[in-house]
């Protein structure tokens, strides 16, 4: 069976618009997968990175607590193709190594938003970066 040539055309017609509807309606879908950011994170266990400082608690100019704290920094950097926008880095569960070297979450950890050592006010710190282009980093 051969097709008349109007009916090629219309079918070739139909086959393009419904092409030209499906890339109209999922092209930002794909074009999002293939361009995005893809955030790394790295620290290590020394200075800058980790550091071990004595720390006093205070409540109306009177100890209460004084004892070690550990000030962690995280390097984030975006090794994407696109720039992140508002980036926000949230802790879920902290692993410790025992002493036969297995990994055993810390049950008492409570999950929460990090804040950027970069903030410029100590007192209001920022929780979300406002961007991370690519090939850059930040703490």
């Amino acid at each position: 069976m051969q097709l008349a040539p109007s009916t090629l055309a219309q079918w070739v017609g139909a086959i393009a618009t419904s092409s030209a509807v499906v890339v109209a309606l999922f092209k930002d879908e794909v074009l999002r997968y293939f361009r995005r950011p893809k955030l790394r994170i790295r620290i290590t266990p020394e200075p800058p990175d980790c550091l071990l400082s004595p720390i006093e608690v205070s409540v109306n100019g009177m100890p209460v607590w004084s004892g070690d704290s550990y000030w962690l920094r995280l390097w984030i950097e975006n090794t994407g193709s696109f720039r992140a926008e508002q980036v926000q880095v949230f802790v879920s569960k902290v692993l410790k190594r025992d002493a036969k070297g297995e990994l055993i979450q810390i049950a008492d950890f409570a999950p929460m938003n990090l804040r950027w050592s970069n903030s410029r006010d100590w007192k209001n710190p920022e929780i979300f970066a406002p961007g991370i282009s690519r090939k850059m980093g930040t703490q």
